[in-house]
């Protein structure tokens, strides 16, 4: 007997079901629970489709990515939040680092992580960002930049970014930025006390004499000033003030650490190690967390009183800290072996000079390249050959400089041809050299007593080139996006760090998109990255680190 089933055809009741943003969440969040990540990585798309201004949805979505290893599209996911949907979730520039750290791009995770410690240095995260910070120096080989305020004057920002160039051997290139601060701000005395160093490192002791004169009229017991003028003092050969400098700076008890670092550094470059030791092993005992360079000087200032052991103990603790570093291991060995080199050593953490030439000959471009990058040292010596060195000393500079091929060695060759003492025969290679790295571009150059100048041909017109390069792509894109990208393209294109920027770039379709992409997005037509990306035939971190740039001109 077949069973019937009756159905009640009076009831009309319908069980709606609200498919919003929370419905979504959920379903994903039982996915997750499920491990079935692709079906939760549907829902987390659909809940921000559902509810494309809430952050929270985005960042859950993009966390879900990094995940799956899909760091790049989490990346790109994270940037839309702090830049277009709430610029105020700064957690998510420490997202943006850990990404960026899986994916081996160490410049760019570090730029993130500068980014969340000047927006939040007491945040969530603070520690965490500090740690993974000082592990990036280790992979990039130098010391971590430093974290500069969000809201700090534009002038200060500036001023870390002249004190970084120094610190990386770009010494021309900080030299102009720190002039260029000191017009505006005449009194801020650690521009001019770092521009006395630039002019020190590149040998022009009479430019740094001058400056750091100027910063002791203003301030006459300026300790950074002091040290430098002893420094000076010690190499020009003015015996008299230099022992009644030393005399001064022994007995200064300094009460800040930078000041206390900057006083052991310079007594220890003097001979005066016994001074440099107390100094160094009162820093060591009262920083919170010491870092390898540090450990390193102290080490050097122990070798240099007879302290052997106490020397051995400090370069084990540097080699712990900084395990992909060979400097800790090399004095290690130098010590057992007792090597003289430890006796001409470097406070520095660096290896010395002859044993970095050894280890680099000078037709090995690549290996050279890297160890100027690595060691300002190798360039200030080349910069001081170039300045104070013979004939075939100089012209050995030149071809060396001509193969580092960076924008710094361009501009000090550019300086060597306006210099009118130097022998036309040496310009003539310093020509050559910089024609190599830019065939085209325009030269200004004194020979046989008189500027001389060539003009620079349409192919060298970088910013020229970039546009053209646009022009395929906008025909698509709108009238308003297009006069909106002309417009900022001819502002930001002239200005001289512009100019500086476009000449070292590998890839000039990485600014013809960052400009589509840059413009379109603050006219609020925000477009894909990738999609942008695979258009010029550029990865999508190229536009991020392009985008930068023009951040710093709000232009449109």
């Amino acid at each position: 007997m077949k069973r019937q089933v009756e159905f009640d055809h009076t009831s009309k009741k319908v069980v709606s079901m609200n498919l919003d943003a929370s419905f979504f969440f959920e379903r994903a969040l039982k996915m997750l629970d499920r491990r079935q990540y692709e079906k939760a990585l549907k829902y987390f798309r659909y809940a921000t489709e559902k509810d494309p201004t809430n952050p929270v949805n985005h960042c859950n979505l993009a966390g879900l990515l990094s995940e799956m290893g899909k760091f790049q599209e989490s990346n790109d996911i994270l940037e839309c939040v702090v830049r277009e949907i709430d610029p105020n979730l700064t957690e998510c520039w420490f997202y943006l680092a850990n990404n960026a750290t899986n994916m081996e791009d160490f410049e760019l995770a570090e730029d993130y992580l500068l980014e969340y410690l000047g927006r939040d240095p007491e945040g969530e995260f603070a520690e965490e960002a500090e740690e993974l910070l000082l592990l990036i120096s280790y992979e990039l080989g130098r010391p971590a930049k430093e974290v500069v305020p969000l809201f700090a004057e534009a002038y200060i920002q500036k001023h870390e970014s002249a004190r970084q160039l120094l610190e990386t051997g770009m010494f021309v290139q900080a030299t102009e930025m720190l002039n260029e601060i000191l017009e505006e701000h005449a009194d801020f005395l650690p521009a001019r006390n770092n521009l006395a160093l630039a002019y020190y490192y590149m040998g022009q002791m009479d430019s740094a004499f001058r400056t750091v004169s100027e910063v002791l009229e203003i301030e006459e017991d300026n300790i950074h000033a002091l040290c430098n003028l002893a420094v000076l003092c010690s190499h020009i050969g003015k015996t008299k003030e230099y022992g009644q400098l030393i005399e001064m700076l022994r007995n200064l008890i300094p009460l800040q650490k930078d000041q206390a670092y900057k006083l052991a550094t310079t007594m220890g470059i003097l001979g005066e190690h016994e001074v440099a030791y107390e100094l160094f092993i009162r820093i060591a005992r009262l920083e919170d967390r010491p870092d390898a360079a540090l450990y390193h000087a102290a080490a050097i200032a122990s070798y240099r009183v007879g302290k052997l052991d106490r020397a051995r103990s400090y370069w084990h603790k540097a080699k712990q800290l900084a395990p992909d570093s060979e400097v800790p291991s090399f004095f290690l060995n130098a010590l057992d072996g007792e090597d003289p080199s430890l006796h001409y050593a470097s406070y520095q953490m660096q290896l010395p000079f002859e044993e970095q030439l050894l280890r680099t000959p000078i037709t090995d471009t690549k290996q050279l390249q890297q160890q100027v990058k690595e060691s300002p040292l190798i360039r200030s010596s080349l910069l001081w050959g170039l300045e104070h060195g013979e004939e075939d000393t100089k012209m050995q500079v030149i071809y060396a400089l001509g193969l580092i091929e960076d924008d710094e060695s361009e501009r000090a060759l550019r300086s060597f041809l306006m210099c009118p003492d130097e022998p036309d025969w040496l310009k003539e290679i310093a020509i050559l050299q910089i024609r190599k790295m830019n065939p085209d571009d325009s030269l200004s150059v004194i020979l046989q007593g008189s500027v001389r100048s060539d003009h620079q041909n349409e192919e060298s017109d970088l910013s020229g080139q970039v546009w053209k390069i646009c022009l395929p792509h906008l025909k698509e894109v709108g009238e308003p996006i297009v006069m909106a990208m002309e417009n900022f393209w001819r502002t930001w294109s002239v200005q001289p760090k512009s100019q500086i920027i476009l000449q070292s770039a590998r890839k000039l379709e990485v600014w013809a998109a960052a400009l589509e992409y840059w413009v379109s997005n603050q006219l609020d037509r925000p477009l894909s990255k990738t999609n942008v990306a695979q258009k010029y035939g550029i990865s999508p971190s190229s536009i991020t680190k392009a985008m930068k740039e023009f951040d710093k001109y709000p232009i449109i």
